[in-house]
């Protein structure tokens, strides 16, 4: 007998259809053919080495991969900028001498010290130069030049005349003719008068040491006579001297004795002026007077 429709569960068509034990059918179990094994990967190019092969590549590669690191690490170097040489020279020294302070302070203050030296030398310079300058002053006699006279008594008075070769010093007050110079023949003093101070009189030894101050040091005397001088009563003394320093300075015409006639080169006169009560000048000059 045919049951139409099937009971739940049961498919009409399948004659084994069973029975389940709750009074349905059920599908027959079915095996599914399983996926067909995969085949096994080869072995990495790594795993199929030699062991000996492997030690092989591993000693050649790494000193290659250690230069390659070198390299770069040169690149790199040479890319960054460099410190000035004189840092480099500056933290050489301060490596040199790290090891105690004291080292760095000592020679900090040598390298100041040298400065403070300077100015010292500097300050002693001029003495040289001014001793050459006062030994080319001679002494203010017969002979000298004028700078020699105004190294010793200064400036000249307001009565000097250069255009006729006189000049005048006041040694005893403001503006007086105490020191008369004659240049005649050059730039050598050939007459020097000096006169006694005010309201006063030499003794004949006092006008003879003052004029001796003003010859020359090689000076020698020869001999003495009396001239006319000042006072028709008193007449005044010459002394002769010879002086060979000055023979060279003038010309040979101007050696004359007392009596105007050419005499030895370098004679010298010293004639000392009187009046009533004494010596009131005394005069050097080249020749003598007559």
């Amino acid at each position: 007998m045919n049951n139409y429709p099937p009971p739940y569960g049961q498919n009409p068509s399948d004659p084994n259809g069973q029975t389940t034990s709750y009074g349905q059918n059920t599908l027959p179990y079915q095996q599914y053919p399983s996926s067909s094994p995969q085949p096994p990967k080869p072995p990495s190019w790594w795993r199929r080495q030699k062991r000996i092969t492997k030690i092989g590549i591993l000693g050649c590669g790494l000193p290659i991969a250690l230069i390659f690191l070198c390299a770069f690490c040169g690149v790199v170097a040479s890319a960054l900028p460099k410190a000035p040489a004189s840092q480099v020279a500056s933290s050489a020294s301060q490596i040199a001498v790290t090891p105690t302070r004291a080292v760095i302070h000592v020679a900090t203050s040598t390298q100041r010290a040298v400065p403070t030296v300077k100015p010292v030398a500097t300050q002693k310079a001029p003495t040289p130069t001014a001793t050459v300058a006062s030994a080319s002053v001679g002494p203010a006699v017969l002979g000298a030049t004028l700078g020699d006279f105004k190294a010793k008594y200064g400036s000249l008075n307001s009565h000097s005349d250069p255009s006729n070769g006189q000049y005048y010093f006041a040694l005893y007050g403001t503006d007086q003719d105490d020191l008369t110079l004659d240049f005649g023949y050059g730039v050598h003093t050939d007459r020097i008068i000096l006169d006694a101070p005010n309201n006063q009189y030499w003794s004949e030894s006092d006008a003879i040491s003052h004029c001796l101050a003003l010859l020359p040091s090689d000076a020698t005397y020869q001999r003495q006579m009396t001239v006319r001088g000042g006072d028709p009563n008193v007449p005044d003394i010459q002394r002769v001297y010879s002086v060979p320093s000055l023979a060279s300075l003038f010309p040979a015409s101007v050696w004359t004795d007392e009596n105007g006639n050419q005499t030895a080169s370098g004679t010298v006169g010293m004639i000392l002026g009187s009046w009533t009560s004494g010596y009131i000048n005394c005069v050097v000059q080249v020749g003598l007077q007559a």
